[in-house]
């Protein structure tokens, strides 16, 4: 009698441990199939910080002055990891290349981008950085940075139509290939698409060109929109041209 009551409880066990139970000479073997749970997310991540006034002198020099921190998630070192790149990339998930703390280092002058990422564990999903870091390699000893090649659009000068209009065509780069060229028109939030606007004004479009070996690129270029035009004709209403 007595052992009957404690079976249930012991099988009870087993169902959330996946274990085997004895009971006396018996052994019983719980298994468990479709249990599953949702991951948490984890929070308090914060992204390492980087050198300043860096200069490459033909040695593999490092980035980060620290390692990331995670508050709540994955405490396993191991899992974080780095990712220093040319590349301006939109959505770091998508990113294939990532190594350790110590590995995260360049071999060129150049303009660069760190991302940063937390592998998933068996109680948290995978965490992607939502920034990215710029850091400028200056040149050092004897290493030489090359000039970028590049040809600005002409000055627009667009009609009001109460519409989105683009304020500049693209910046055609010659040379390098691979350069990174980025519009913005307040000098913080930074775009690879050429700025739009609809009010009439006067715009001050900023822009940055950079590539690894090269000497980065910074400019502007004025465009306006002309304000909305009104003709009057003798006998006739008002026309807005």
């Amino acid at each position: 009698m007595k052992k009957s009551r404690i079976i249930p409880m012991l099988a009870l066990i087993a169902v959330f441990c996946g274990a085997q139970i004895a009971v006396g000479d018996d052994i019983f073997t719980v298994s468990v199939s479709g249990l599953t749970f949702d991951k948490s997310d984890m929070s308090g991540v914060y992204a390492p910080e980087c050198f300043s006034g860096l200069s490459y002198s033909g040695e593999p020099l490092r980035v980060l002055k620290n390692p990331l921190t995670v508050l709540k998630g994955n405490d396993d070192k191991s899992a974080y990891r780095y990712c220093v790149t040319t590349q301006n990339v939109s959505d770091p998930s998508t990113i294939t290349e990532w190594v350790s703390f110590d590995e995260a280092v360049v071999n060129a002058p150049g303009t660069y981008y760190v991302y940063f990422m937390v592998e998933g564990n068996d109680l948290y999903n995978a965490y992607y950085c939502l920034k990215k870091e710029r850091v400028t390699v200056n040149v050092g000893g004897t290493a030489v940075l090359k000039t970028i090649e590049y040809t600005l659009p002409e000055t627009l000068t667009l009609k009001y139509s109460g519409k989105e209009q683009e304020l500049c065509g693209s910046i055609i780069v010659t040379d390098p290939s691979d350069a990174t060229v980025e519009y913005s028109l307040d000098e913080i939030r930074w775009s690879d698409s050429v700025p739009t606007a609809s009010d009439a004004g006067e715009y001050t479009v900023f822009y940055r060109i950079s590539a690894s070996g090269y000497t980065a690129v910074k400019g502007d270029m004025t465009s306006v929109i002309q304000e909305r035009t009104y003709e009057h004709h003798e006998g006739d209403s008002s026309r807005i041209s």
